[in-house]
């Protein structure tokens, strides 16, 4: 008789995308929904997160002015990013 206690979808789901392609899709997908709470209104106005893998994020900018300013923010975007999710997810950022 097996004696295993039922598992928490949550836990099953978690494993899956931890373990497989989905993960780097499933880590832009957090970025994205909480991109104005990470960085506050005036720069996710003017930005979005587009790509992520392995470790590096790809921001689209508006315009050249916000590319200028996001690349004197780079350090700064990159640690709020990471103590949003209580882990090192990103490690570089590029910006198009």
């Amino acid at each position: 008789m097996l004696s295993k206690e039922p598992k928490n979808i949550e836990d099953i789901l978690k494993n899956f995308i931890n373990n497989s392609n989905f993960n780097q899709q499933y880590i832009l997908l957090k970025i994205q929904k909480n991109w104005s709470t990470i960085l506050g209104n005036s720069i996710a106005n003017n930005c979005k997160p587009i790509n992520y893998k392995d470790n590096v994020l790809t921001v689209k900018v508006n315009s050249s002015v916000w590319r200028n300013e996001l690349k004197l923010r780079l350090e700064i975007i990159k640690e709020l990013i990471n103590e949003y999710f209580d882990k090192k997810i990103v490690k570089e950022i590029k910006i198009r």
